[in-house]
């Protein structure tokens, strides 16, 4: 009914100031339920009713600032479910090549990059709820096949593991699985310097 009034008198101020305000009324309540755009979209017209509004403009580019904020989070956060995803990707061609503890490495950085995510946004929180149950079984299953595979770690291949299960304060690898890759590499080492002292005897 304001709007019809304005539109046969636009003269009149009194009219004005009223739809202005309640577009202003309209934009600060979607400000306090985080509907931006919806906020946004009321304060723009909050303006056009009243370009002489004493906050209407202020409101508006505050609100514009909120949502480009905003998308500057998303971009964070996706980035970092994309880099998270690449981790996990890079572990599972690793565990393929039986290289089971770099795959555990790579599945603590995956880890700590969905740690950056947070529950702002829906589908993305979803993402990260998911894929941290996914590294926590696949980071399980690994260290089984770790423990399973410890025989076939000796010589240079070993040496490359070994570096990385000296850092099992940030890998959280089991100490049972540690003794016995340890244990059987020593085992190893005594049985071929036994054979070397046995052929060196058997020279002489």
């Amino acid at each position: 009914e304001y709007e019809a009034v304005k539109a046969m008198a636009p003269e009149r101020r009194d009219v004005v100031e009223k739809i202005a305000s309640y577009y202003m009324r309209m934009g600060e309540s979607a400000l306090r339920g985080e509907a931006l755009e919806a906020a946004l979209a009321s304060f723009t017209k909050a303006l056009n009713a009243d370009p002489l509004h004493a906050t209407a403009e202020r409101k508006r580019l505050e609100t514009m600032g909120l949502i480009k904020e905003r998308g500057a989070r998303l971009d964070a956060v996706r980035l970092a479910i994309q880099r998270a995803e690449d981790m996990q990707t890079a572990a599972e061609r690793e565990a393929f090549d039986d290289q089971f503890a770099q795959a555990i490495s790579l599945l603590n950085l995956a880890e700590q990059a969905y740690f950056e995510v947070t529950d702002e946004f829906q589908l993305e929180n979803g993402k990260r709820i998911r894929g941290l149950a996914e590294i926590r079984t696949r980071i399980q299953d690994f260290k089984g096949e770790l423990a399973g595979a410890a025989q076939q770690f000796r010589g240079s291949g070993f040496a490359l593991d070994a570096q990385e299960l000296a850092r099992a304060g940030t890998l959280d690898i089991d100490a049972a699985v540690l003794r016995s890759i340890i244990e059987n590499e020593y085992q190893r080492e005594l049985a071929r310097l036994e054979k070397e002292l046995e052929g060196a005897l058997r020279v002489r």
